[in-house]
């Protein structure tokens, strides 16, 4: 299944490169009406050979090695929906569409298109809370899009966020209006890091095991007050 993304990240499309796929395409159209929700239900894969090797069970479980990741998608509670890509191919579009899933829980089925004998299939992730545009962007859902972000008067507070690769908390500055983050405040360069594992303890409300190592490691965060 190739993903397209549009020039203003209104939009995403599906275009089936397999007969499977294209058949996966038609029975959607045919059991979903545009501008309904399909509820993201999790993924399976990827699942590499070392993964097995460090997770206890797995093996006993007769689980297999393999590099594709699939989303699944629910419709009615019965209808299921399934977009999976070779990840050793080109992973950037299954990964885009995880993204908008893992953040709003939902993808927005806008319709299928016929052209020259193919069907391309359109999805949004949402609307702007503003101006009401489609829009793939996870935070123009939650607060506005990139137009209306331009003409936003940021007030900015503490908050934080994960790095990439998902093991450290970086404290950042956040607009309470709009969600972007301050790409002028550098946590780094204005307190040390007990001060930012102080800020971070009470912004999560957890305590902090050794505050020399935050916000480098999550681990070293856990629920609660000792």
């Amino acid at each position: 299944m190739k993903v397209e993304i549009s020039d203003k990240k209104e939009t995403f499309t599906l275009i089936p490169e397999t007969i499977g796929e294209y058949g996966d395409l038609c029975r959607l159209s045919s059991l979903v009406r545009p501008d309904e929700n399909l509820i993201y239900a999790g993924r399976r894969g990827p699942i590499p050979e070392e993964y097995l090797e460090n997770i206890p069970g797995l093996k006993e479980k007769n689980v297999k090695p393999c590099d594709s990741m699939t989303l699944r998608f629910k419709f009615d509670n019965d209808f299921i929906f399934e977009i999976t890509d070779e990840i050793v191919k080109n992973n950037e579009g299954v990964d885009f569409i995880r993204n908008i899933a893992w953040s709003t829980h939902k993808i927005i089925f806008l319709g299928v298109v016929n052209l020259k004998g193919n069907i391309e299939a359109n999805f949004t992730a949402g609307y702007c809370k503003i101006c009401n545009n489609l829009t793939v962007d996870p935070a123009a859902i939650l607060f506005m899009c990139d137009e209306c972000v331009q003409k936003c008067v940021h007030e900015y507070e503490f908050s934080w966020k994960r790095s990439d690769d998902f093991k450290r908390l970086i404290l950042v500055e956040r607009c309470d209006k709009c969600g972007r983050i301050n790409p002028d405040f550098d946590a780094d360069n204005i307190y040390s890091s007990e001060e930012q594992a102080r800020i971070l303890e009470g912004l999560l409300n957890i305590s902090v095991k050794s505050y020399a190592d935050l916000p480098d490691l999550i681990t070293d965060l856990k629920k609660g007050k000792e």
